[in-house]
């Protein structure tokens, strides 16, 4: 019952996300300015930008590739789910045109109403309607003959304008044409980001007739295709995983029926752990979840241990009760090391720990207080599955003294001193994302002159509109950065929406209508422009000037809300702008001069560098709450055991398996993240399990080869689970299966050999 309703829960209440930044800590340890945290900026600008599509249309003629960006954006705006889609032609939506006309004149930046200013915008847009595109240009001039509205846009843009052809935007080169949508998101909504890419395509198909293709990228694209690579291999090694340890345990077993029942523990395990993950943490990490999977080769342990201690002269429970108290401390020790993580503030990693623990535990108990009745529920012939040649493993074995462990403790230090440990900080050489993927991302953004999502100033102030004066106060400033080239330029909150006060300044300067009107006169007699032509600009002007400046509450639900929200945010009772950097030439010289302004409510952030800080904090955290671990472990042991010389066995075995597994994987090259460290904690809870069997005490032979058969058929499982494991392209998965099966490997090579000798 509880499988078939725990299952369906598991399957139909599951959130699955697919964010890295769940592998980064809740808040940083440290903040440059107070109340402001790097990674509380850095997840409000990738939740900003989740609804965000880059996209580029390659192939055939310019002509053909131009005329397709036109179709595609007409097509995508038609749909409510998309907030814009820019190519740079076309009009915004109703509510944007209508904000965009009505305040004109106070978000302007260069607005010049002088006579010599107005004869000569006469004169360019008397040339615009006398072009082949004057049709386009007619319905705005006589309301807009200063075009306003446009440099407005042009303000508005990521950076730069791309590349123009046929009115539309082009790279460089020219060979490619280039769009950017936004869609109605509410955080990072991976469902809406998939239906927007299904969306793109299927509406690029219906208008593509000249064999074009369509490239697209962007925060939203990663998530999709994050999602979509990881359950794929997450299936595809679970299933491949499953059926090849179901024949494992056919073959060491010989019993349909006990391999059906070996799965029951398997199945509750990964049930409880999934339903208990959700339940604290409102969804599931996709790689908690493949990495729960794999708990298919260490929760298989425990039915293995009771299918091989079974024998014809004995009873079932009184055979489980004979390993009961070994498999136990097993499974204390194992979940001690996973309980560990849970303590920490990085919410993957605290997932992980609490998925491992839930599962492993109710994997043991459902092993100890439920198997034993469900064999019972259909007679099992006994068979002697041991094959004669385990005999000889059981037997096999290097004395446990103090030479040997000199000698091994010594080739571990050689080889630690010859192949140093290296350590991974960057998150993002563990994505699963395709470095094509990657390369395509990083051109997209280049050519349409995008920032770089990397280099970003915060600034402080205690109000929203006091946080926009800032910024303008700061343009000076960065204006000589860009002249100096320091950087290629900016994007600041007050490029969008000017504060107050400039925006009553701005009021302040617009002509009386007498004085516009005598100025505009003057202007049309030497344009080929009717007198009166211009009237409806005379009172647009007009009635700005009693207009009450506009705020973010205005602009709700609009293209310039949404373009603010990653830029102008209030956490607590503060407000911050982020001011985004183009073309940082050098991030060192950036940061220096920005603190030559000597501000302390500004603060520089490099988001690469903050991601890999707080990286960094998280192993050293880690390996302290390891260490902690290990020491609650090890008095667990002492209390457990009370046994100095199987101890002793017990954490040389452990400890050695662990270092030489650390080295191979310094020796192959891997630069060990926090997976790994995950990972060495799966290898200590098998290498546990692994030397309690092996150096329990035993009266029979047959009783220890029985232990030796079982601890093979484990080892086997484990092996094929996590060997496949390796065999991923996904950097998270083969990090966790090739650090687990070279630990394993080693687990059982010295648990088989140091199982019984006593130091000497």
């Amino acid at each position: 019952m509880f499988i078939i309703v725990g299952g369906w829960l598991a399957i139909t209440k599951t959130t699955i996300s697919s964010d890295m930044q769940q592998f980064l800590p809740a808040k940083s340890k440290s903040a440059p300015i107070s109340n402001i945290d790097p990674l509380k900026v850095l997840n409000i600008i990738n939740q900003a930008n989740s609804g965000l599509f880059l996209f580029a249309i390659e192939g055939g003629t310019d002509k053909q590739r131009a005329t397709a960006s036109i179709q595609l954006r007409k097509k995508l705006l038609k749909d409510e789910k998309f907030v814009f889609v820019n190519n740079g032609k076309g009009t915004l939506a109703k509510k944007d045109r209508n904000i965009l006309n009505q305040y004109r004149y106070l978000l302007t930046e260069n607005a010049d109403y002088s006579e010599n200013s107005l004869v000569k915008a006469l004169q360019v847009r008397y040339q615009e309607l006398t072009s082949p595109l004057g049709a386009f240009f007619k319905s705005s001039i006589n309301s807009d003959p200063t075009a306003e509205v446009r440099a407005i846009l042009k303000q508005w843009q990521l950076g730069k304008e791309p590349t123009k052809l046929h009115s539309v935007w082009f790279s460089n080169n020219k060979d490619t044409a280039l769009l950017v949508a936004g869609i109605k998101i509410n955080g990072a909504d991976i469902n809406a980001q998939q239906r927007a890419v299904d969306i793109i395509k299927d509406n690029f198909s219906a208008i593509n007739n000249n064999g074009l293709k369509l490239a697209i990228s962007g925060t939203g694209v990663f998530a999709v295709q994050a999602r979509t690579k990881i359950k794929s291999e997450s299936q595809r090694i679970s299933v491949i995983a499953s059926i090849a340890v179901m024949l494992l345990m056919l073959f060491a077993f010989r019993s349909v029926w006990l391999v059906f029942l070996a799965a029951i523990p398997l199945l509750c395990a990964i049930i409880s752990g999934v339903i208990v993950t959700q339940v604290i943490f409102g969804s599931i990490q996709g790689i908690t979840l493949a990495f729960g999977l794999t708990l298919i080769g260490v929760a298989l342990d425990y039915p293995v241990h009771i299918f091989s201690h079974i024998v014809k002269s004995e009873n079932i429970k009184t055979s489980i009760n004979n390993i009961w108290p070994t498999m136990r401390l097993g499974v204390i020790t194992t979940s001690l090391g996973f309980l560990a993580l849970t303590q920490t503030n990085f919410n993957g990693l605290a997932q992980l720990g609490v998925f491992a623990v839930a599962g492993l535990l109710t994997a043991a108990v459902v092993s100890r207080f439920v198997l034993a009745d469900l064999i019972l529920l259909r007679p099992v012939r006994i068979k002697e599955v041991v094959p004669a040649w385990v005999g000889w493993i059981s037997q096999v074995s290097i004395s446990f003294n103090v030479i040997n462990v000199s000698l091994f403790t010594s080739v571990a230090g050689a080889l630690i001193f010859m192949y140093p440990v290296n350590w991974e900080s960057d998150l993002t050489k563990l994505s699963p994302i395709s470095a094509e993927q990657v390369t395509l991302d990083t051109r997209l953004r280049k050519q349409l002159n995008a920032d770089d999502l990397v280099n970003v100033l915060i600034v402080r102030a205690s109000s929203s509109n006091a946080v926009l004066k800032k910024s303008e106060q700061l343009a000076a400033s960065l204006e000589k950065m860009v002249n100096d080239k320091t950087i290629a330029g900016y994007r600041a909150p007050h490029h969008l929406l000017p504060s107050i006060e400039t925006q009553k300044l701005r009021q302040q300067n617009l002509p009386n209508s007498d004085i516009l009107n005598q100025r505009v006169n003057k202007a049309i007699q030497e344009s080929n422009f009717r007198p009166g032509s211009f009237s409806a600009y005379i009172k647009d002007v007009e009635e700005s000037k009693t207009l009450a400046p506009l705020d973010r509450e205005k602009i709700q639900g609009t293209i310039l809300d949404r373009q603010l929200a990653s830029m102008l945010f209030r956490q607590k009772d503060e407000w911050f702008a982020v001011i985004r950097f183009i073309g940082v030439s050098e991030s060192a010289v950036l940061e220096q001069q920005l603190n030559k302004l000597g501000d302390d409510d500004l603060a520089y952030i490099n988001i690469k560098q903050v991601s890999q800080s707080a990286v960094d904090d998280f192993r050293n955290e880690a390996l302290k709450l390891i260490a902690i671990g290990l020491l609650v472990i090890f008095i667990t042991l002492i209390v457990s055991l009370r046994d100095s010389q199987r101890l002793m066995r017990v954490c040389f075995i452990v400890s050695m398996a662990l270092v030489f597994d650390i080295i191979w994987l310094n020796i192959l090259d891997q630069a060990l993240s926090l997976f790994h460290l995950i990972s060495l904690l799966l290898v200590l809870g098998l290498g546990l399990d692994y030397s309690l069997f092996y150096t329990r005490s035993v009266d029979t032979k047959s009783v220890r080869e029985r232990t030796a058969y079982g601890m093979l058929v484990c080892f086997g499982s484990t092996a094929l689970v996590f060997g496949m494991l390796a065999t991923s392209s996904i950097p998270v998965l083969n990090a966790i299966g090739l650090t687990v099966f070279i630990g394993v490997s080693f687990n059982y090579i010295l648990a088989t050999f140091f199982s019984t000798k006593s130091i000497t």
